[in-house]
């Protein structure tokens, strides 16, 4: 614990600081920093410095915290924001209020609120959707906003639909939703370019993303993760969707729902990346923001990811370990997919090699809990969470889309609820189920991580 002195010098230290950073510091000694454009709305620019006056942290007992704490905590939202602002180009909003949901019913009922609160427009995109239980209802819930008069629109990926048997979009389609298949050519001669997104966007200024789809699977089995968003960050949600829309062959309304003017929705700075190889500039956005996060993190880095294979995100979180950042990854204790869970040992063994921690999350007496969260935190006080695995795939050649999330106390409830006291039982990695044959397979495995 610090000791009074130590409080003493570091508060002296953090208003030196805060003065040295002061807007009127900078303007006046700072020259040749280039002026900021004024902003009436009342946003912050981008590249601005990340310090106390300029980003609510929502540190929980902020009073109580030693200021060691805060400056520890303010250094690595500083760090990180920088770090993701240039590898990237996107920036942050600050208007947003950003809730956690973790499996399947918090999120359904969430994006069933979300849709029958809908006064204007819903806005869904898909990679699958089902023609289960849960695809039926969800189904009915849109037709119902349609039958309302609402402007209800379903983006669908064509390959996710293969196996449908297509009964449930024609019901839509009958019912007036406007649905759309995503390349439908499926394949070029670069890349298989699907949309893995999940979106549900409702009067654009609210909006869930995340991991699931549609299907009973995600609702009653699986061990998933999506995040609630509301304010500024769904706009650019919902920018990304139309991205998405236009290449399906499907037409931009005139006018898109807007922000509730002067609405105000909470302190969370958020920013959208995306995975896009159909816009110049955004191909690898999330995947650069990733490894640009990893490399700034100071002090720990928590990962769930279903699929982990990219050998550069692999290589950062290694790199991380072995400079004494504490790195903690939960895998699925059973897979979807046999050749990412080769995939998955194969790395795993060598993050533990390099002094991370991995653990296998329990899938159940009937092996049914098939962990498909995808998402990360750095130090405690950002989150990045949405339809991106950590395969290659994933982050050079699909549509993905995440929101990270600079927010202590946000930060805060993930790690609680998925890294301290997860419902679903951790278990060590043990190298020992990671057989011969498993190593070999592994091996050829990793040649083809792009297009598995």
């Amino acid at each position: 614990m610090p000791n009074a002195l130590q409080n003493q010098y570091v508060s002296r230290f953090v208003k030196q600081w805060d003065e040295y950073n002061s807007p009127q510091h900078l303007k006046l000694q700072r020259p040749f920093l280039p002026q900021q454009p004024s902003n009436p709305g009342g946003l912050l620019p981008p590249g601005q410095v990340f310090n106390r006056d300029r980003l609510d942290l929502n540190v929980a007992g902020q009073t109580r915290m030693a200021p060691i704490q805060l400056l520890q905590i303010q250094s690595s939202a500083s760090s990180i924001n920088r770090a993701v602002d240039k590898a990237t180009g996107t920036q942050n909003t600050y208007n947003n209020h950003v809730e956690l949901l973790v499996d399947g019913k918090e999120a359904f009922d969430k994006m069933k609120e979300y849709i029958r609160s809908a006064k204007q427009a819903v806005y869904v995109e898909m990679f699958l959707f089902h023609s289960d239980k849960t695809g039926w209802e969800f189904a009915n819930e849109l037709v119902a906003k349609k039958k309302q008069g609402l402007d209800v629109k379903l983006l669908l990926d064509a390959m996710g639909q293969v196996n449908e048997s297509g009964e449930v979009v024609k019901f839509l389609q009958q019912n007036g939703v406007d649905v759309k298949l995503y390349n439908k050519k499926l394949f070029d001669w670069e890349n298989v370019n699907i949309t893995h997104r999940k979106l549900v966007l409702v009067d654009g200024y609210k909006g869930v993303t995340g991991g699931m789809n549609i299907g009973d699977e995600y609702q009653y089995e699986w061990h998933d993760l999506m995040a609630a968003v509301q304010g500024e960050s769904v706009q650019e949600m919902q920018t990304e969707f139309f991205q998405n829309w236009k290449h399906a062959g499907g037409q931009v309304p005139a006018v898109l729902p807007r922000l509730p003017v002067g609405m105000k929705f909470g302190t969370s700075a958020t920013r959208v990346t995306v995975t896009s190889p159909q816009e110049p500039g955004k191909e690898k956005d999330s995947k650069n923001a990733f490894i640009s996060a990893i490399q700034s993190a100071l002090h720990h880095v928590y990962v769930v990811q279903p699929y982990f294979s990219d050998p550069d995100v692999i290589e950062a979180l290694i790199a991380a370990a072995r400079r004494g950042i504490e790195v903690r990854v939960l895998l699925p204790g059973v897979s979807d997919n046999p050749i990412h869970e080769v995939l998955n040992q194969q790395n795993a063994e060598r993050l533990v090699k390099a002094g991370g921690k991995v653990f296998k999350v329990d899938p159940g007496e009937d092996k049914k809990v098939f962990t498909h969260g995808k998402l990360m935190t750095i130090d405690g006080v950002w989150t990045t969470i949405g339809s991106t695995n950590f395969d290659t795939r994933a982050l050079e050649n699909n549509q993905e889309l995440n929101i990270s999330v600079t927010d202590a106390g946000f930060t805060k409830i993930v790690e609680d609820r998925l890294f301290e006291h997860n419902r679903h039982a951790l278990a060590p990695y043990d190298s020992k189920s990671f057989s011969a044959w498993q190593r070999v397979k592994a091996k050829v495995f990793s040649f083809f991580d792009e297009v598995l």
